[in-house]
């Protein structure tokens, strides 16, 4: 069972390896592409931006989103 529910997101953008694997619905592959990806290009500005993620299904993303939050800040 996920450790956070509909009504809590993390940040993607300061996210940790532990914080991303408590979500329950990435593997580690996505979980290391995800962070690789930032530190390459930075902060993600919209959900568009993870179409970029080798290994990340469209179907994923649409499960990722309400568990997630995009802001820089």
């Amino acid at each position: 069972k996920p450790l956070f529910t509909s009504g809590e997101q993390i940040n993607i953008n300061y996210a940790t390896r532990e914080e991303l694997e408590a979500l329950d619905l990435l593997s580690s592959i996505q979980i290391r592409n995800i962070i690789f990806y930032r530190e390459k290009f930075g902060t993600f500005k919209s959900p568009y931006e993870l179409l970029g993620i080798e290994e990340l299904s469209r179907a994923e993303i649409q499960r990722l989103l309400p568990f997630l939050k995009f802001s820089s800040s």
